[in-house]
């Protein structure tokens, strides 16, 4: 009976150990992992304690119960025969290793904590252990990366007596009475700050960005691992070799060269909720606000019920202080206490400070009226449904809270740009540029709305319909809500479960096709075509003529007249051939005498954009835009060694752009929760109230 710690092959009992002091705690919001200590002083002859191995469990009880295993961490000698450890829980052995974190995109809590806890045991609890998660993790320590976990589900962290970590919920029952033969005289209640609001940050990450990064350039050696701030995708080296990577890091080979990446694409999302706190009326309370900002796997999935955890928790603002009798109770547990000031009151256990005695005392913080939510009742979205006709939506069974998410229709693309008109010049005119694609149409409105519902409820929908070119979308309306009110964004929005993104910006539609060169040339050159588009052709470029008198006054004399330039094709239309050169002999030229007279070829002129683009199967998404028109194809140039008169080919004319497409209609995807497996609902109690307890003194639970 009594205090008992078993280390190694030690036993110390009451008469070794002169004092200690074990501390346990927990944050009712997960929003922290406590490090649970364990300090303590025995009388011992053994000089061998020293030569400890850190991180050695051991196991201490009281009165046959088993109240926790804990690792030394160091073991000091205070004089002679008396001997100090300092000794910390499981979770400060979660603090002294990395995790490389990464993107999680549906993967489970049992998947990630385990990966996480590696290689440490954990045991999931079977109605937390399929939660999906949605979000990013840094590299970390295990206990900080771990602590994301757990804050995203409201779940705890507690440690089998076997050393294997459990993840659970809180009991939301009562576990225990603190009654006055277990209390203190000289308990306190502190007040906290009223918190009147709540704002949660929900952040988003998908792969929609177009521009690569550099990461990394310089020498590397083998093995070398190279991280990075932010999220990154479709990583690229050059010059060594990715031997291992992740979305925070990349592991390569002995070179020297440079890693690029993309960048994932991160939004965010704000839930604000007001509180009214439970404990006293407030008159002339200044704002008091909780932000949340950091927590990167809170998502649209679960940002809800995170907020609502926040208000049931910071809604609550009294908490006792008190010694007391230690019986069961543990951190976590929900408890009956005595108030210090008058009549018992109920609430949820945050710390225990425990001096060691032949009973145990105990100064304990209870926050009054906290009672932990179940989290079997906890509504996390796992199902969604998108609707893409008008019509009515009825809420399912069970179904209580639902995030709706409407997109309009969206713009449709603009109208290509004309190609460029061809040139005129003495070396050969060049051909014109083909017209820019037009820019594709924005992405359709986006409003999100989180709404309280009950099953049954109806919904009328209405659709919006896609924009023609250049014209917006119409709205969608489910119910009261309409994308009137919303917005679009050029990186749409993502469905976190599927990954498809909807809304998103048109893309741009495809450039004209260049217009071919004319020429200045006295060799056989014939003027270049014109670029061609999809299946269609650009023109031919004009051959070039070339002419010399053989004989008479002007022999040796000689002319030429370089080619057109073919114009360039554009998605529905043909570039049009360049003009072949003209070289012909007269008798007189006026000023002159008889010479040549030369013509440049013209250019061709560009096809015409003719072909819209298919209007866009996406919900929201932006319509693509027009073609560009084909370039004129540039004027052949002439020229004569006599006394000649020469006409210099004009260019050819750009080919006229192309109409945008239509885009997509709207949607409206809808959030909400499956039934789930009930948690555990508390301590098992007989049919007088008492608990009942294991061989190991622990609660047994239902």
């Amino acid at each position: 009976m009594g205090n008992i710690i078993k280390y190694l092959d030690k036993t110390f009992d009451e008469s070794a150990i002169k004092s200690g002091n074990p501390y346990y705690a927990r944050s009712l919001l997960s929003s922290s992992l406590e490090i649970d200590a364990f300090s303590f002083e025995v009388t011992s002859d053994d000089t061998t304690l020293t030569q400890f191995q850190r991180n050695t469990p051991l196991t201490y009880f009281h009165d046959d119960t088993q109240m926790g295993t804990f690792y030394v961490q160091k073991i000091s000698r205070e004089n002679i025969n008396t001997y100090r450890f300092d000794c910390t829980s499981t979770v400060g052995l979660l603090d002294e290793s990395y995790h490389n974190g990464g993107i999680y995109t549906g993967q489970t809590v049992d998947e990630v904590v385990t990966d996480i806890c590696s290689p440490y045991l954990v045991i999931v609890k079977n109605n937390i252990k399929s939660i999906k998660l949605y979000g990013w993790l840094p590299i970390a320590t295990k206990r900080e990366n771990l602590t994301q976990v757990l804050f995203a589900i409201g779940a705890t962290l507690k440690v089998d007596y076997n050393g294997v970590i459990r993840i659970e919920g809180l009991w939301d029952s009562q576990s225990a009475e603190i009654d006055a033969d277990h209390m203190y005289s000289g308990g306190s209640v502190e007040y906290a700050t009223p918190v009147t609001q709540v704002i949660v940050t929900e952040h988003a990450y998908n792969q929609t960005a177009t521009e690569t990064v550099d990461l990394f350039e310089g020498t590397a050696s083998a093995g070398d691992k190279i991280t990075f701030d932010e999220p990154c995708y479709d990583l690229v080296a050059d010059g060594f070799r990715i031997t291992e990577s992740g979305a925070n890091y990349a592991i390569v080979t002995a070179g020297s060269g440079k890693l690029t990446g993309k960048k994932y694409v991160h939004t965010t999302r704000q839930v604000i909720k007001d509180i009214a706190p439970k404990t006293r009326d407030l008159i002339d309370q200044s704002d008091s606000v909780v932000k949340v900002e950091s927590a990167t796997l809170v998502s649209l999935a679960n940002s809800n019920a995170v907020a609502d955890r926040l208000v049931n928790y910071y809604s609550c603002n009294e908490r006792i202080v008190s010694d007391v009798l230690v019986q069961s109770e543990s951190p976590g547990d929900v408890v009956s206490i005595v108030h210090p000031y008058g009549g018992t009151v109920e609430g949820c256990i945050e710390s225990s400070d425990i001096t060691m005695s032949k009973k145990l005392k105990s100064n304990e913080t209870v926050l009054v009226g906290y009672k932990p939510q179940n989290i079997g009742d906890v509504e996390y979205y796992d199902k969604s449904e998108i609707l893409t006709a008008s019509g009515n939506w009825t809420v399912p069974d069970n179904v209580t809270s639902v995030r709706a998410v409407l997109i309009s229709g969206g713009q449709g693309g603009l109208t290509g740009e004309k190609g460029e008109d061809g040139k005129q010049s003495n070396q050969g005119g060049t051909g014109g540029a083909g017209g820019k694609g037009g820019e594709g149409g924005n992405g359709g409105r986006i409003l999100q709305s989180t709404l309280n519902v009950n099953p049954g409820d109806t919904f009328a929908i209405t659709i919006g319909i896609g924009g023609a070119a250049g014209v917006n979308g119409t709205d969608t309306t489910f119910g009261s809500l309409s994308t009137a009110s919303g917005a679009s964004s050029p990186n749409g929005f993502t469905d976190p479960f599927t990954e498809v993104t909807y809304a998103a910006k048109g893309k741009n539609g495809m450039e004209g096709g260049k217009g071919g060169d004319g020429t200045k040339s006295e060799t056989a050159t014939r003027a270049s075509n014109g670029a061609d588009v999809l299946s269609f052709i650009g023109g031919q470029g004009g051959n070039y003529e070339y002419k010399k008198r053989e004989s008479g006054t002007h022999a040796g004399k000689s002319g030429y007249a370089g080619g057109g330039g073919g114009g360039g094709a554009a998605n529905g239309g043909n570039g049009e051939d360049g003009n072949d050169g003209m070289v012909d002999w007269v008798d007189s030229i006026t000023g002159y005498g008889p010479g040549y007279h030369c013509i440049g070829g013209a250019g061709g002129d560009g096809g015409a954009a003719n072909i819209p683009p298919e209007k866009e199967s996406v919900p929201g998404q932006g319509g693509i835009g027009g073609a560009g028109g084909g370039g004129g194809g540039g004027g052949g140039y002439p020229r004569g060694t006599v006394p000649s008169a020469d006409w210099v080919g004009t260019g050819g004319s750009g080919g006229s752009g192309g109409p945008g497409g239509a885009a997509g209609d709207g949607c409206v995807i809808l959030y909400y929760s499956q039934p789930k497996e009930g948690s555990l609902g508390g301590a098992f109690r007989d049919k007088n109230n008492k608990l009942f307890l294991d061989k190991f003194g622990r609660q047994l639970v239902v």
